[in-house]
């Protein structure tokens, strides 16, 4: 007797409709919630693929990423992106 297979199908991730002047939201993160994945995937390639070199060996993380300064004259949202990209959260998880 076959092993019975159970799935599940989750519904979609619920958007709400897109506003022009959103409240107390981050410009940047709200509008990648409405980009499109592909798009967005896209994106984060060519940012992947701008740090490596196709004969070298990548360098290795740091053991401590927030170590080192951020540039202090950058916008509040970069710095965080900064952040987060250094720490692997958000979208920058799997670079």
């Amino acid at each position: 007797m076959k092993e019975p297979v159970t799935e599940y199908d989750f519904d979609p991730t619920y958007l709400p409709e897109q506003k022009w002047y959103p409240w107390q939201k981050p410009f940047n993160l709200y509008l990648d919630k409405f980009k499109d994945p592909q798009q967005l995937q896209k994106e984060l390639l060519v940012e992947k693929l701008k740090e490596r070199h196709p004969f070298k060996r990548p360098a290795p993380r740091p053991k401590y990423p927030l170590a080192f300064k951020i540039p202090i004259d950058l916008p509040s949202w970069l710095n965080d992106d900064i952040r987060r990209r250094r720490m692997r959260e958000g979208k920058w998880k799997f670079m």
